[in-house]
């Protein structure tokens, strides 16, 4: 079974499929969760595909629907994330003007200013080590910007820099 805490999965036969006996498909709870044990020498579809297939695949899905794929199970989530699925269906939901654009700022910029822009909003180097890896990659400027994207809807506070003060002069009538 799949369960990796035995202890917290009982389980308790249910049938999957129409037609198919409760003794046929064994399930449980583990943490709270439905669960149901795939047999290994069964076809699952998806998980058995190869990388390249399940990667097409992915290039038509949009990012909402590449989020509720990847809570289905740790494999999916795993293949999703190292394949930047969800990178690429951020960027594919931008106008090809915008793709164009954000294109040219990252082929205008040496790796070393890109690195600093990342810098500004994570301190995992990891993080930052693991993108910049991937600068030649076709897919780096949806890496690139999505990340980005995460990083500063992440931040909680802004450090405010004055660039300059207008001068306000009120008028009392």
């Amino acid at each position: 079974m799949d369960c990796s805490i035995s202890s917290s999965c009982n389980i308790t036969p249910r049938p999957s499929a129409p037609g198919q006996s409760p003794s046929d498909t064994p399930s449980g709870t583990a943490m709270g969760k439905n669960v149901i044990e795939r047999d290994k020498k069964e076809f699952s579809l998806l998980l058995d595909l190869p990388d390249d297939i399940q990667s097409k695949i992915f290039t038509y899905l949009q990012a909402r629907d590449i989020a509720h794929l990847r809570r289905v199970n740790s494999s999916i989530n795993n293949r999703l994330k190292n394949d930047d699925a969800m990178a690429r269906a951020w960027y594919r939901q931008l106008a090809s003007s915008h793709q164009t654009r954000l294109k040219t700022i990252v082929a205008t910029k040496d790796k070393d200013e890109l690195q600093k822009w990342l810098q500004r909003f994570t301190k995992d180097e990891a993080l930052i080590k693991s993108i910049m890896d991937r600068q030649e990659s076709i897919h780096f400027p949806a890496l690139f910007f999505s990340t980005l994207t995460k990083l500063t809807c992440q931040c909680k506070t802004f450090k405010l820099e004055t660039k300059a003060t207008i001068p306000c002069t009120l008028q009392r009538t």
